[in-house]
């Protein structure tokens, strides 16, 4: 039945009695009965009978004079709830004004909203005969207490014997004690449908396995030791940087250079002809040549850079003969270990290149240097701990060893250069610098070591190591003497070192032009070239002949 706008066919005074009502289609000439088409019925005189409410229940506006807003038979159906009471879809009834029509109106609004509701009501029990229950389809709902499970607060009891159907049985061997157990112990393999062993001894293979290898507890081995050992290796990053290294190697800081270096770099007489050409074109083989990728990988040309270089520092072998008396290695192992405030601390591991040749450096500082140094305060950076990021171990063995045999005829460490072998473990220039500091040190105190024992005290001709440090564009320079082996405490004499940091090699170098709008804004090759560095470079390998 199409929706339609409730009419009374008598006056608003006649309203109580029982006449017909009609529903006005939307289609003109057309009208269809529905349930108010016929005399009313027993249930629709009961609507009737609903104690009217007054007009303001049914209106929004206090005025009845204005358009109540009933609802209709079609748009029952598209009611909804909201806060517990139904709300319907709005259509407007014109109500007859008049002071003399107020009571009726009230009443006659609240039979006529009846009325409307009626039609649906009819359709689901008057007109079929019967009428409808609720939940007459689907499984009818518990109405029972709900036993106690696991997702339920009510049923049994605290304590009470869970249903039959939640009940765990017990293991075989609690329902029969007197049941022998068959185990594949004796069968010396895993066997799915025997029982396990209680106690299933380990299999001994009777002979060494490297790739079954299985190490004993910490405490077991042999090398434990209560007293804990800090370790710094090539994948340490210390936090605080050069700060942090110089109270571990307790050094004093000098910025700059040394003289001795400064004056190799500023004398013209150690360079060759053509010498920034054939610098560029180390960089241009490191970066463009060795790789048909538009980008090398920084691992291929830092580690390549660094050896063209040190091939170009080798051509000045014929000018300076003494050069043949160094050799360089690769990956080789360093150890040292020493006291720090009752602190055991260790150096160890592998890193980039040494040089290493058969006379040591001499020293940088003079005596009356050395002796100013006991003035100087340490920095601290409390609260801090000074062993930050450096691997504390238990298990572990006091070594002292410069990485080569005795006997070695390049016995004296020189200087020693790092690079990175992978993007994953690139470093900050602070953490490199501070790398630098820490393995200059201790190829300095193992060989100290070597030459006057394990006592702590202050050396008589202190040792000087070298180390630069690069990224493939970024060069950092240090100078390490060290002075002292009594390194306990935080007075007495210091040890000293001195850093040049971030010195560009050049600025940008690309192997593609970089254009914009048509128009070449950076060609392609190297820009900003900064022969300085190379020469602090080449100062550096020189230092000890010249």
């Amino acid at each position: 039945m199409s929706s339609g706008l409730l009419t009374p066919k008598v006056p608003a005074n006649l309203a109580n009695s029982e006449e017909f009502w009609e529903v006005k289609s939307k289609t003109p000439g057309r009208t269809k009965p529905g349930v108010t088409g016929c005399p009313l019925s027993s249930f629709a005189k009961g609507l009737l009978r609903v104690k009217p409410r007054p007009a303001s229940y049914w209106t929004r506006a206090p005025s009845i004079t204005q358009h109540l807003r009933l609802p209709t038979r079609h748009a029952l159906g598209a009611e909804t709830r909201q806060n517990g009471r139904r709300r319907f879809p709005q259509r407007a009834v014109r109500v007859a004004a008049g002071p003399e029509a107020h009571g009726e109106e009230e009443e006659t609004a609240g039979r006529m909203l009846a009325l409307q509701r009626a039609p649906k009501r009819a359709w689901r029990g008057l007109l079929c005969g019967q009428r409808r229950s609720k939940g007459l389809y689907g499984p009818k709902p518990h109405r029972g207490p709900l036993p106690r499970t696991p997702l339920t607060v009510r049923g049994p009891p605290p304590g009470a014997p869970l249903p039959w159907y939640l009940r765990k049985p017990p293991p075989v061997r609690e329902q029969l004690p007197e049941l022998d157990v068959v185990t594949y112990q004796e069968k010396m393999y895993f066997v799915p449908w025997l029982a396990k062993p209680a106690s299933f001894p380990e299999w001994e293979r009777g002979w060494h396995d490297p790739r079954k290898h299985r190490s004993p507890p910490a405490r077991e081995m042999p090398a434990y030791k209560e007293q804990p050992c800090f370790l710094c290796n090539p994948r340490s990053r210390l936090q605080e940087g050069v700060k942090q290294a110089l109270w571990l190697t307790k050094t004093k800081l000098v910025e700059g250079l040394p003289p001795q270096i400064l004056h190799i770099m500023n004398d013209t007489a150690h360079e060759w002809e053509s010498q920034d050409e054939r610098v560029q074109n180390a960089i241009s083989h490191a970066l463009f040549w060795i790789s048909t990728e538009e980008l090398t990988p920084a691992e291929n040309y830092c580690s390549v850079l660094l050896e063209d270089l040190l091939h170009l520092c080798r051509m000045m072998t014929a000018k300076y003969p003494s050069l043949t008396k160094r050799m360089v290695a690769q990956d080789h192992k360093v150890a040292a270990a020493w006291q720090r405030e009752s602190i055991l601390l260790q150096v160890r591991g592998s890193y980039g290149k040494i040089l290493n040749a058969t006379s040591p450096l001499q020293p940088i500082a003079s005596k009356d240097e050395i002796l100013a140094t006991e003035n100087h305060t340490l920095e601290t950076f409390y609260p801090i701990a000074p062993t930050i990021d450096l691997q504390e171990v238990n298990v572990y063995e006091i070594k002292n060893d410069t990485g080569f045999r005795e006997g070695y005829p390049y016995p004296y460490p020189h200087t020693v250069y790092f690079a990175p072998h992978s993007t994953k473990s690139k470093r900050k220039p602070e953490h490199l610098r501070a790398q630098m500091m820490m393995f200059a040190f201790g190829n300095a105190l193992a060989k100290a070591k070597g030459l006057y024992g394990d006592e702590p005290r202050i050396l008589d001709e202190p040792i000087v190591v070298q180390s630069v440090g690069t990224d493939g564009q970024c060069f950092q320079f240090l100078v390490f003497q060290l002075n002292t082996t009594d390194l306990d405490s935080s007075n007495g004499v210091k040890n000293l070192a001195w850093i040049e940091t971030d010195q560009l090699l050049y600025e940008d170098a690309r192997s593609c032009p970089e254009i914009k709008k048509k128009v070449v804004v950076k060609p392609a090759g190297i820009h900003g070239y900064h022969p300085d560095t190379f020469k602090k470079f080449l100062a550096f390998y020189l230092h000890g002949i010249v």
